[in-house]
């Protein structure tokens, strides 16, 4: 991301990824380009942190698939029943995400997907053009 596209106001960015250093360097790359990030290594965490927010709302969930106690699946479906404005970006290495969303989300453009491995430039545009639609 480049200065002239680094977020005028902080987005606030949930993201849920079991693998730590994927989910260390993701953060910090995010926190980097001047998004407010809660990081967490579970769904179950992840939506916690949602319902528990002491601050406003999340702008972005970006979200593994394939994690324990609470897979990116159903993280999803809780996180868009207690905030439907939620976009959300899955972030996988499992090929058959696109089979499992909903007809309603893919229609109102509400998840997105982005295979792994990706460059770190690919996921930021994806991050910035979801964004840009929620607004």
């Amino acid at each position: 991301m480049t200065e002239t596209t680094k977020p005028a106001q902080p987005f606030r960015i949930l993201l849920a990824e079991d693998d730590e250093s994927m989910r260390t360097f993701i953060s910090l790359m995010l926190k980097k380009q001047g998004y407010d990030v809660v990081d967490c290594a579970d769904g179950a965490q992840a939506y916690d942190a949602l319902i528990n927010a002491p601050q406003s709302h999340f702008d972005l969930l970006l979200s593994d698939v394939v994690m324990p106690v609470m897979d990116g699946i159903e993280l999803t479906q809780k996180a868009l029943s207690y905030d439907p404005h939620l976009r959300v970006l899955y972030i996988t290495g499992f090929s058959g995400v696109e089979s499992i969303r909903k007809p309603s989300d893919v229609e109102q453009d509400k998840s997105q997907v982005i295979p792994k491995p990706f460059h770190i430039s690919e996921l930021l545009k994806k991050i910035s053009s979801t964004l840009k639609k929620a607004s």
